[in-house]
């Protein structure tokens, strides 16, 4: 995902218009790339066109129909005109640290969890938020579409911290 959004946001500055097609599922992801690039918050709006989960397994003729159905909201993002999102974001908490973690990174942790693994936050203290990432049975071949652990970590502190302003830093533990 960082990869794409960086390629956009040179393609853009180079003065050609972009738009990026993602799966759904991955909207948090997405959400977490885009604040740890510190691209603006209506980034996602902008210039990505979302499409169902998933795609890898749909056929020339699917992908074709999928891609009529939305080429009126790539055109328009491509135009400058950006579709409001579908998507719903949670972002109620209790005022408790470790709950607002939780809530914001909520998203991230259905998309992993859509993958074979699973994020866990289990503690806040002295600012440093603390967790499990369990990567048990992957959905792909290789394991590669779970990011890496230090990935993980930069993104949650990225999308935590506008929530929590005394955090410090983000440990995950890896078991695998």
């Amino acid at each position: 995902m960082s990869c794409c959004m960086r390629d956009a946001v040179t393609l853009e500055a180079r003065g050609i218009p972009t738009v990026i097609l993602v799966n759904e599922v991955f909207v948090p992801i997405a959400d977490a790339t885009a604040a740890l690039l510190a691209l603006p918050q209506d980034y996602a709006s902008k210039n990505i066109v979302w499409l169902p989960h998933p795609t890898s397994n749909k056929t020339k003729d699917q992908l074709e129909r999928l891609i009529d159905e939305r080429i009126d909201e790539i055109r328009g993002k491509l135009m400058g005109r950006a579709a409001p999102s579908k998507i719903e974001r949670k972002t109620a908490s209790n005022g408790d640290p470790l709950e607002a973690a939780r809530v914001a990174i909520a998203g991230l942790a259905a998309s992993l969890r859509a993958d074979g693994a699973e994020l866990a936050l289990e503690g806040f203290r002295d600012g440093v938020l603390s967790g499990t990432l369990h990567v048990g049975n992957v959905t792909c071949d290789d394991g590669s579409c779970i990011l890496p652990t230090e990935q993980l970590e930069r993104m949650v502190e990225a999308m935590v911290r506008p929530k929590i302003d005394s955090l410090r830093g983000v440990e995950l533990r890896e078991l695998r």
